[in-house]
């Protein structure tokens, strides 16, 4: 309450020395200041607050920095100027018992165990509030506090903590802590990541500012607070408030998880953040190592698109949606179950609205399903003769400039060169062979737009076997145009997909290596000119990759990219120059 009022109020209360009269007059004057002082208020906009975090008993936050030890290795801080967060750059867990590389930011700290505000709740702390506020699915905080998009509600907002023991368990966020609420270490200090660090970008990205406060002096303050608040009467290294850094813990553990995970109660551990995958977005299961079909399609009419993804061989018929930045959409079962050949995928506008294509992998018949995102069943054609088995592959797009989009089809191994085109009602419009009849190691295929006039041409690359060859047909078969886009004895077969160029007139041609070729990506325009040239990753890996495109950023095309069998079940984002890009 203002002072102003509280004076006003208490000379009101000396009723005894007040004319009886006066008093309408003084309690108005008292509402006038009253409505002022909030008019004040309200204009200088005062801001939202929050608890502040723990710890809050001052000998057991000193007895867990005893227990912490020496300092790790890096927990000094970096210049500001060697920030990286390219995937390559950011290493897998260390210290003993540590995991293999998982695919979500990851760091070993040091823990704490508290108790939650609700009794026996299953939790963990992070020092981010944007991320508690989004796990627990408080928009209102989100829009007061000013987190922004990079937060959206739907993210697996869960830690995996993995003692040096080897024990693990993934564990919710539902708090904030310890010590910070802005120092979301886990994310690189770069603006164009969608969660850039807020506090403290010039330590390394994975270093927290307590450890760093704790064994390095990192922002040193002349006199400290107490955890009570309190004036401590020397310096130290401090958190985001002031308060002098007595553990360098970065990550608190609810009691009852504690107790799950067999954890002592402050002992260092390795922490991965589910919701930061480290280089694009996880389609599946972190264990599923079968390969992933990628393509997108604007499903919603947002403008933007959806990543849309299908599974390998034994990866079950499990078509998924998710937005680019990790929220799921939603998903279905394109076939039975049972069936583990693997999804194809395309998306396009079929029977009259943006909706998504399927095929089979091997051992699943020819058969060509459509739905709509919400996995309602359209329709469906076999697009080869139904004892066919090989698989089938999809693409989708506008052939003849008008109506519905056409689905092309390329058989897999074992099918001959026979790339097939059908309305999406069905109906057989045309077809010819890619390459010569007697090839038998399939056809993978896109549908772009290459010379611009609105009418789309088919691209094929020949599977396994048959050269790095690309080719470019008119609908009616007629070629017209091709190039190698590997060297020429490369015999592991080619994924193709199309991006639009950057004078948004054109599609330009993607080509991925496959299996046996590493991750190469390349861009060609019509004529067969190089455009762009990349490694997917660094390690050199020979998964082959499957290349697909759609709009996120204000870039006319952008690339969303995929793996096959052996490889993490991941969908790379990079722009048609090979830049990394992330979704926000």
């Amino acid at each position: 309450m203002p002072a102003s009022f509280v004076k006003r109020k208490a000379f009101v209360n000396r009723s005894a020395f007040v004319n009886r009269r006066a008093r309408p007059l003084i309690f108005f004057s008292a509402l006038v200041l009253l409505g002022a002082a909030i008019s004040r208020l309200a204009a200088s906009g005062s801001s939202p607050t929050i608890p502040m975090p723990g710890p809050h008993d001052p000998v057991a936050a000193a007895r867990a920095g005893q227990l912490a030890g020496p300092a790790p290795a890096g927990a000094a801080p970096n210049a500001a100027g060697t920030r990286q967060f390219q995937a390559a750059s950011i290493p897998g867990p260390s210290g003993p018992g540590a995991q293999p590389q998982v695919p979500w930011a990851t760091s070993r700290v040091f823990a704490t165990r508290y108790d939650p505000n609700t009794a026996g709740s299953v939790e963990v702390a992070v020092p981010d509030k944007c991320v508690k506020f989004a796990a627990l699915g408080d928009t209102g905080s989100l829009s007061n506090f000013h987190c922004g998009s990079g937060y959206p509600v739907g993210l697996d907002y869960r830690v995996l903590i993995t003692r040096d023991n080897g024990q693990s368990m993934y564990i919710p966020v539902k708090d904030v802590g310890p010590w910070n609420i802005d120092d979301n270490y886990w994310d690189p200090a770069d603006s164009s990541f969608p969660r850039p660090r807020r506090m403290f970008g010039d330590l390394a990205r994975g270093t927290p500012e307590s450890q760093a406060a704790y064994y390095n002096g990192y922002n040193t303050v002349a006199n400290c607070k107490n955890l009570d608040g309190s004036l401590s009467g020397h310096s130290g290294g401090a958190d985001q408030f002031g308060r002098c850094v007595l553990n360098p813990s970065a990550v608190d553990i609810s009691t009852a998880a504690a107790a799950q995970l067999g954890f002592s109660g402050a002992e260092w551990v390795t922490a991965s953040f589910l919701w930061e995958p480290i280089d694009g977005l996880l389609a599946y299961p972190y264990a599923f190592r079968g390969g992933v079909f990628v393509a997108s399609g604007d499903l919603n009419l947002d403008g933007k698109s959806e990543v849309i993804t299908g599974p390998d061989v034994g990866g079950g018929p499990d078509v998924e949606i998710n937005e680019p930045n990790g929220v799921r959409v939603g998903g279905f079962y394109a076939y039975a179950p049972s069936f583990g050949g693997g999804v194809r995928v395309a998306s396009g506008n079929l029977l009259g609205g943006n909706n998504i294509a399927t095929a089979p992998g091997p051992g699943g018949g020819p058969d060509v399903e459509l739905y709509k995102g919400n996995g309602s069943r359209l329709g469906g054609y076999f697009a080869y003769p139904p004892s066919f088995a090989g698989g089938v592959y999809v693409g989708v797009g506008n052939l003849n400039g008008s109506g519905d989009d056409e689905i092309v089809t390329g058989p897999g191994k074992g099918g001959g060169p026979d790339v097939e085109i059908h309305s999406s009602n069905g109906a057989r419009v045309g077809g010819f062979y890619a390459y010569a009849s007697n090839f038998g190691g399939g056809v993978r295929v896109a549908v772009c737009d290459v010379d611009g006039d609105g009418k789309a041409e088919i691209v094929t690359a020949a599977g396994p076997g048959g050269g790095p060859h690309v080719r470019i047909f008119k609908p009616d078969g007629t070629p017209v145009g091709g190039f190698m886009a590997y060297d020429p004895g490369f015999a592991g077969g080619v994924y193709v997909g199309c991006v639009r160029s950057p004078d948004n007139k054109t599609d330009w041609i993607v080509t991925g290596a496959g299996e046996g070729g590493g991750p190469h990506v390349r861009v060609f325009d019509a004529a067969g000119n190089v455009k762009a040239s990349f490694m997917l990753t660094g390690d050199g890996n020979s998964y082959g990759v499957r290349p697909s495109s759609g709009k996120w950023t204000s870039a006319p095309g952008d690339l969303f990219v995929s793996q096959g069998r052996g490889s993490l079940p991941l969908v790379r984002f990079r722009h048609a120059d090979g830049s990394i890009f992330f979704p926000s």
